[in-house]
């Protein structure tokens, strides 16, 4: 198990909404960059691995469980 659910809920909603904070401050940099440089819609190829990284561990905490493609598709492997 990962480390990082064996501490306690409340220092995991912490950096899970401390996570959740940056990845919305970085957005909204990106987003009112691009509305007037529109060739900065590019570095989506970048932010959208940055942003999967710094929301993960606020899904868990909301009790959201992830299911990969294939079990969502109803093939269980």
């Amino acid at each position: 198990m990962n480390r990082f659910y064996q501490l306690p809920l409340l220092v995991q909603w912490y950096i899970a909404l401390s996570m959740l904070l940056i990845m919305m401050i970085i957005m909204g940099v990106w987003l009112t960059r691009a509305s007037e440089y529109p060739i900065e819609y590019f570095l989506a190829v970048f932010f959208v691995p940055v942003f999967q990284f710094l929301a993960t561990p606020f899904f868990p905490a909301c009790g959201v469980i992830y299911l990969s493609f294939s079990h969502a598709a109803g093939v269980w492997c």
